[in-house]
């Protein structure tokens, strides 16, 4: 009680405290819904879906692997692919490799990654015997 009676007779200094906490309290609120709004507006954004490789792309992609390797997605990208990123290259070579380790009665369709290199399954890649493109 002695405490609310030396508020009291404070002279209204600790009024102007509360306001101010007050007001720090609604611009706090403020913020907090722009951020709200944001993450809304964020979410409901349409996902980027990725663009379909081409048999073009696949094949140069299957003679870089033959070249530099599982794990060179950066080589591999720079020059054989260059349509695509290094980040690219490593998601398709996992979808790639995991649909190489499927049997035939696992396999549900032929995609692009049943497709192999034209001139690496019966004969020596034209790649393989300089290192380098031609």
């Amino acid at each position: 009680m002695e405490d609310l009676n030396w508020i009291k007779s404070s002279n209204g200094e600790f009024e102007d405290i509360i306001i101010k906490d007050n007001d720090d309290f609604e611009d706090t609120m403020v913020e907090e819904e722009r951020l709200k709004e944001q993450v809304k507006e964020h979410t409901s954004r349409p996902k980027k879906r990725g663009v379909p490789w081409t048999m073009e792309e696949h094949s140069s992609f299957v003679m870089g692997l033959d070249i530099y390797g599982k794990g060179d997605w950066k080589n591999i990208s720079r020059y054989f692919v260059t349509s695509r990123t290094p980040t690219q290259v490593a998601s398709h070579a996992q979808k790639f490799m995991k649909r190489q380790q499927k049997t035939g009665a696992e396999k549900h369709r032929t995609t692009i990654n049943d497709i192999q290199c034209f001139c690496c399954d019966s004969s020596p890649c034209m790649f393989r015997s300089s290192g380098s493109l031609a």
